[in-house]
């Protein structure tokens, strides 16, 4: 959340930052849905855009569950459309 008040942020990051930053977040939302009752929720929230981190974690995720997860919301703010520092959640809902 801080690309928008610090933009000099994105010469210190790389692809591959993301990438790893994608997979302990990937690993993070796991464990807490191994650790969530069924009917329960967890929501994985980030404060970036990149779909790395973003869209690719959440559909990742659902490939990773099948049947088992389920989106219930899904939301990617932009600094240059919503006046908000960039960021994306998803709630998923542990079915089984």
């Amino acid at each position: 959340g801080t690309g928008r008040r610090r933009p000099e942020v994105r010469w210190r990051r790389t692809h591959g930052d993301a990438a790893e930053l994608a997979r302990l977040q990937g690993r993070l939302v796991d464990a807490a849905l191994t650790r969530v009752r069924p009917g329960g929720h967890v929501t994985y929230a980030v404060c970036t855009w990149t779909a790395t981190e973003t869209v690719a974690v959440t559909r990742a995720l659902l490939g990773r569950w099948g049947d088992a997860v389920q989106v219930v919301e899904e939301v990617q703010r932009w600094p240059h459309r919503d006046d908000t520092d960039g960021m994306y959640h998803a709630t998923f809902h542990r079915r089984l």
